[in-house]
């Protein structure tokens, strides 16, 4: 037996024995009648009323396609009987802390009492793991030890590089200003040429001179 909802096609058996197809468009308690009744919206004019009976509109279709019958009149398209879930049913579901899922599950004890801000805030295992939430690996370390890895890393001068590595020694002490201002190449030599470690720059400037004062070497 299987529950009846909105929107089901059914088949609605009248007192004169007809059968005629409809869909549900209300299950429960009206004003013009003691019980449970199911309002049938039917596909031409071959009912009562239009939603409304008495003034209180229970649902809404054509003019004559809304008919109010019992539960006990309608049955499926295959012929199965439906049965109704009771408000009570419902509430006891609702309210089962056995059946709780997802946030409800971590918000509430198995007695259903509520877990307080414990239950309502999120844990966030990378604000005290240090790793992103999920990740595998992060069981295996402590906080500790990682800030101590990257620390490690940061204060390393043989690893660093660009600037920082102008800016420390190899110890890692700061040059001071020496580290921080560029100092102007005064070799005399284009920045990159890798000969001018094997020339000062007075023996340098004597080959040119003595280039431009040998007669042997004039020309023009």
């Amino acid at each position: 037996m299987a529950g009846l909802q909105l929107g089901d096609d059914v088949v609605v058996a009248r007192p004169t024995g007809e059968e005629i197809s409809g869909v549900v468009r209300f299950v429960g308690k009206t004003e013009f009648s003691q019980g449970t009744w199911v309002g049938v919206e039917l596909p031409e004019a071959a009912g009562k009323n239009d939603g409304e009976v008495k003034g209180v509109r229970y649902f809404e279709c054509p003019e004559n396609c809304g008919l109010f019958v019992k539960l006990a009149q309608v049955v499926s398209r295959n012929g199965e009987p439906f049965e109704v879930v009771k408000a009570e049913e419902i509430f006891n579901r609702l309210t089962d802390p056995t059946k709780y899922t997802g946030s409800h599950k971590q918000r509430f004890d198995e007695e259903g009492r509520g877990k307080g801000k414990a239950g309502r805030e999120d844990k966030q295992e990378h604000a005290t793991k240090g790793y992103v939430t999920g990740f595998s690996g992060g069981t295996d370390k402590t906080v500790s030890s990682q800030a101590a890895s990257v620390t490690d890393r940061l204060t390393d001068p043989t690893k660093f590089s660009g600037s920082h590595k102008h800016r420390f020694t190899p110890d890692g002490k700061g040059r001071g200003k020496e580290g921080r201002e560029d100092v102007p190449d005064q070799s005399g030599y284009v920045r990159g040429f890798k000969g001018k470690e094997l020339a000062s720059p007075s023996a340098k400037a004597a080959s040119v001179t003595d280039r431009l004062t040998d007669p042997s070497k004039f020309s023009g």
